[in-house]
């Protein structure tokens, strides 16, 4: 189980300038949609940037969490 505070503390580890808002979809810390926006994303392909979301998740992907519904923006 992950709370949203370490989902957005990984992602800003990552991507610093990074706006991560955090939703939990099931309530069980598991079941996340990700809006997050951010100058990293310039010029990256949608694939790219959610490349770098996974990276940024690291482990937690292989562990708590479950499942993510991901949504950029570069900014």
């Amino acid at each position: 189980m992950m709370d949203s505070f370490e989902i957005e503390r990984l992602i800003r580890q990552l991507i610093p300038d990074a706006h991560v808002d955090v939703r939990d979809l099931t309530g069980g810390g598991d079941h996340f949609e990700l809006n997050i926006k951010s100058s990293a994303f310039k010029g990256k392909s949608l694939v790219e940037q959610h490349r770098l979301v996974y990276q940024a998740l690291g482990e937690a992907m292989n562990g708590p969490i479950h499942a993510v519904q991901i949504i950029t923006q570069a900014v």
